[in-house]
């Protein structure tokens, strides 16, 4: 951190002008600015979370998918199996939820058994995707305590609502292909062979569309811009801030799987390569805030040496630093020694995380929300407050001397 201090001449009752007399002030001064350098040398112990266990819907198996700026998290889990143990699948349908203030919500069905909640804005309306009473699935809006399948997407077939934006503008994709629709109701498609994963407040959208190979884009006014790749065969863009900076992954040159961050300038879009962290080879961004924090997954291990040779990680990108999420972990948090982040979904302005890990203790798989530990200061910070008093007391003494 930079620190300046800077001093204001006042006037004294008309006399003009105050200059400092005291010879002590300038060695507090000189002491001040000493302080300084080693202050900007000191670096701030990294920021830690505490875990909080969302649960699921009674089945062994859940994940978060989504985050508000309040802490709201959505995503799905299974309920019980009523035959579970006789039949060896404890887990029966899948169910969206949503976290708040402590307290789970099954969000409930279009009439169907099964629905899956991906993104809430900060208004707690919630984008679905939903089996209706054929078991046909549907793309759906949550809110205030009804599920329903907007008028203009009720001919989609097959479709879910993947993001929605403060608005209450979605986006997602059906059969048809990708599409937005906006609060007001107006229906716009990206393409057949497109799918819309995010999108801001601006209405701007990010997803990928084939063009042979996936390709990510950005989509603004009526326009699909497409980005290129790290070198290799595919993109893919999952979400998208205020900024219209896109997150995503892409192939490099050596076909293996990176997180970017990305943007457009006019119609020319370019990414950087996020890297993975220390260890890992494979990494995907899934979401990203406003301060420019990406999160996502990672995969460590040989490139084909087999499934059981990965171990997959979340990962937090903050600073140009690429961070396993696990050693972010707050050691006092009482989960801590137990679970194990696989992926990070979702990532508010605060810091707070929507992620999905596993406990070593059940061997079940839930979804968390990470909220931010308080971040320890350098100890040279403290020798800022005896400084500044001393300072303000020789300020006082020279004052009245004049």
């Amino acid at each position: 951190m930079n620190i300046a201090i800077g001093f204001l001449r006042q006037s004294n009752r008309g006399k003009g002008v105050v200059e400092m007399k005291n010879g002590n002030l300038s060695k507090l001064v000189h002491t001040l600015a000493l302080l300084g350098p080693l202050l900007c040398g000191v670096n701030v112990a990294a920021q830690t979370y505490s875990l909080i266990d969302i649960g699921t819907a009674g089945g062994t198996y859940g994940e978060a998918l989504g985050i508000n700026s309040a802490g709201d998290v959505v995503g799905w889990s299974y309920t019980a199996n009523p035959s579970g143990v006789a039949t060896g699948f404890p887990n029966g349908a899948n169910r969206a939820f949503v976290y708040s203030n402590g307290v789970r919500q099954d969000l409930g069905t279009v009439g169907g058994t099964s629905s899956t909640a991906f993104g809430i804005n900060d208004a707690g309306q919630i984008a679905v995707g939903s089996a209706d009473s054929q078991g046909k699935l549907r793309p759906a809006i949550y809110s205030q305590g009804s599920m329903q399948v907007p008028t203009p997407l009720q001919g989609l077939i097959n479709g879910v609502a993947l993001a929605i934006n403060s608005t209450g503008d979605i986006t997602g994709a059906g059969l048809g292909g990708g599409f937005v629709l906006t609060a007001g109701g107006t229906l716009r498609f990206l393409g057949s062979q497109a799918i819309g994963y995010g999108i801001n407040d601006a209405g701007q959208v990010t997803g990928n569309t084939s063009v042979g190979s996936a390709r990510a884009f950005l989509y603004e006014d009526e326009i699909l811009r497409v980005f290129g790749t790290l070198g290799g065969e595919e993109s893919v863009g999952a979400a998208i801030n205020e900024s219209g900076v896109v997150t995503g992954f892409s192939d490099n040159a050596e076909g293996v799987k990176r997180a970017f961050i990305g943007s457009c300038q006019g119609d020319m879009c370019s990414m950087q390569d996020l890297g993975a962290p220390a260890g890992g080879t494979r990494s995907a961004g899934v979401d990203i805030n406003n301060h420019g924090q990406v999160v996502g997954n990672y995969i460590h291990g040989q490139h084909g040496q087999g499934f059981s040779k990965y171990s997959s990680g979340a990962f937090l990108y903050s600073n140009g630093l690429m961070m396993d999420l696990n050693t972010l972990i707050d050691p006092s948090s009482p989960l801590a020694p137990f679970v194990t982040l696989l992926n990070a979904s979702g990532i508010n302005d605060s810091g707070w995380i929507a992620a999905t890990g596993i406990d070593a203790r059940t061997g079940e798989t839930h979804p968390y929300l990470l909220t931010v530990s308080a971040v320890p200061l350098p100890p040279a910070v403290f020798l800022i407050a005896p400084a500044l008093a001393g300072l303000a007391s020789l300020r006082r003494r020279s004052i009245a001397e004049s």
